[in-house]
């Protein structure tokens, strides 16, 4: 009985949906995301005063739960929601979140906005006053 059981639960994780899939992906998946996946947010998860100064370019700013939670009302589950910080943290704990809410398609920039700019992927530093 316990070898059926634990053979179940194996079988069951490696089903498609059961499983958590990784959530963190590198710059060049990152950019490649942003590229191809159509309709794909994409969320900056950083202090608005960072935001503020430098982003990827079409980020939401979305710092805050409650910022994010209304954001996120009208769009539906399948949506592809690319998510950064500064290093990785912020965006972790959140895409984490979302996945417990049911969206299935949120990656986390591994490294953060920190890594992103290190390896040379553009950023807009247009700045946005209030």
């Amino acid at each position: 009985m316990r070898v059926f059981i634990v053979v179940f639960f194996i079988g069951l994780f490696s089903i498609p949906g059961f499983a958590q899939k990784k959530t963190e992906v590198e710059c060049e998946k990152f950019y490649k995301l942003i590229n191809e996946e159509e309709n794909a947010l994409i969320l900056d998860i950083r202090p608005i005063e960072m935001y503020e100064n430098n982003r990827i370019k079409n980020a939401l700013w979305a710092g805050e739960k409650d910022s994010l939670f209304i954001l996120l009302k009208d769009v539906p589950r399948q949506t592809t929601l690319l998510l950064y910080c500064k290093i990785g943290k912020r965006s972790n704990e959140c895409a984490k979140l979302l996945k417990n809410r049911g969206y299935r398609k949120a990656y986390e920039l591994k490294g953060g906005l920190k890594e992103w700019i290190r390896e040379g992927y553009p950023v807009e530093n247009i700045i946005i006053k209030n």
